[in-house]
């Protein structure tokens, strides 16, 4: 796992329990309280998405980058 991913998901979770705990003391009726929690869940699973993508696109570019290397190397032999 590269570092910006690493990153990413330590940043995400370290907001997504910083806002939990937020809004566990904050004074709620139960039914905005639940809204607000499922309103972080779905922010959440969006920015692990978008951190997953990211994550497939940088393993996509470098398998492109270790074919054409081995087919120049295969080339050259």
């Amino acid at each position: 796992m590269n570092d910006f991913l690493k990153t990413t998901l330590i940043f995400a979770t370290g907001a997504a329990v910083g806002a939990a705990v937020a809004m566990l003391v904050a004074p709620q009726t139960g039914k905005e309280l639940r809204g607000k929690i499922q309103d972080l869940a779905e922010e959440g699973i969006d920015n692990i998405k978008k951190a997953c993508e990211k994550a497939a696109q940088e393993i996509e570019c470098k398998c492109k980058t270790a074919v054409e290397a081995a087919a120049d190397t295969a080339a050259q032999a």
